[in-house]
């Protein structure tokens, strides 16, 4: 008779036991202890379980809990019994976690304030019968008044409103729409000089839709200069101390009508002209919201007969910048 299959039947039964005792709860190595004579050390009811109910509310599961001692080793082991209760209560959050359950705190931002934006001017279109629509982008710092929670958005905004003519203006300061039965006034011929033939800037800036690339070649400084040539044009009388009056009145094509007002100037405007004015403070506003001067374009003019690299913003001279 074969005996050694049952003595390998044996072995692996030992090999098994010695596994189970180092594996129970407290022991130590193999072969420390093999806990005989356990005894209660202790008997408590500890929460075994935490379930979020998903309605605000989680539910602690209460089970009795038995601590036992081993009097030989002194090693504690715990062992966990029959359920004992289950209690229901809110979410005990601290910052946005629950510290019970660990739910995170989710909030729909329902109540929520504007604390800070801004807006901006995209377009204003003449609608043909006494008014024109604005067209905005308004900028938004939102925070909910219920978490804390802040976000930015945009929104577009449209504002319709009868033209806006200031005292003794024939046209509209929002859009450049004429007053009904006003007559255009005829600018006064540009005179090139002698050492520029065109000696302007933008010389066809009267005629000729400019377009928004066509200003981005320009820093924002020079299309300062570049919107008040068109103005220049028409006689326009630039503040001694401005930014603008040293360079046009070195200008030989520049003839001021100091018996004009100013703003008979602007009544004078032809369409295109008020078209490439307001697309110069489209593209000048956006350069300042992008926090640029576009130092890669084409140069203000300077009092050395160059141009100068680009600086901050012009301060005063007339006009709208």
């Amino acid at each position: 008779m074969n005996t050694k299959p049952a003595c390998r039947r044996k072995l692996a039964l030992a090999l098994c036991a010695a596994l189970l005792l180092t594996l129970m709860p407290g022991t130590g190595t193999a072969g420390s202890c093999n806990h005989p004579n356990p005894r209660v050390y202790g008997e408590t009811v500890a929460c075994s379980e935490r379930i979020d109910n998903g309605d605000g509310t989680h539910t602690r599961v209460l089970t009795n809990c038995i601590v036992y001692e081993c009097p030989d080793c002194g090693q504690t082991w715990e062992v966990w019994g029959a359920e004992y209760s289950r209690e229901r209560e809110p979410h005990k959050y601290n910052g946005d976690t629950c510290w019970v359950c660990g739910h995170k705190k989710t909030c729909s931002h329902s109540n929520w304030s504007v604390v800070g934006g801004d807006e901006k001017y995209v377009s204003c279109r003449d609608n043909g019968d006494g008014t024109h629509t604005e067209t905005m982008i308004e900028y938004m710092d939102c925070r909910c008044d219920d978490c804390g929670y802040t976000w930015s958005t945009t929104e577009n905004r449209t504002y319709r409103e009868e033209h806006q003519y200031l005292y003794g203006q024939n046209t509209c300061n929002i859009c450049g729409a004429r007053k009904p039965g006003s007559s255009p006034v005829t600018p006064p011929a540009p005179r090139p000089g002698p050492s520029e033939p065109a000696g302007q800037l933008v010389p066809d800036s009267g005629s000729r839709r400019m377009t928004e690339s066509e200003c981005w070649n320009w820093t924002y400084e020079a299309l300062g200069y570049v919107y008040h040539e068109i103005l220049a044009r028409h006689g326009f009388v630039f503040d001694a101390s401005g930014t603008y009056a040293w360079y046009f009145n070195s200008q030989s094509w520049y003839r001021p009508i100091s018996s004009r007002n100013n703003q008979a100037v602007y009544d004078s405007l032809n369409e295109t002209e008020w078209y490439n004015i307001n697309l110069i403070k489209e593209v000048r506003q956006k350069m300042k919201n992008q926090g640029t001067d576009n130092p890669g374009g084409r140069p203000a003019p300077s009092r050395g007969g160059g141009y100068v690299p680009p600086s901050a913003p012009p301060q005063g001279g007339g006009g709208f910048f």
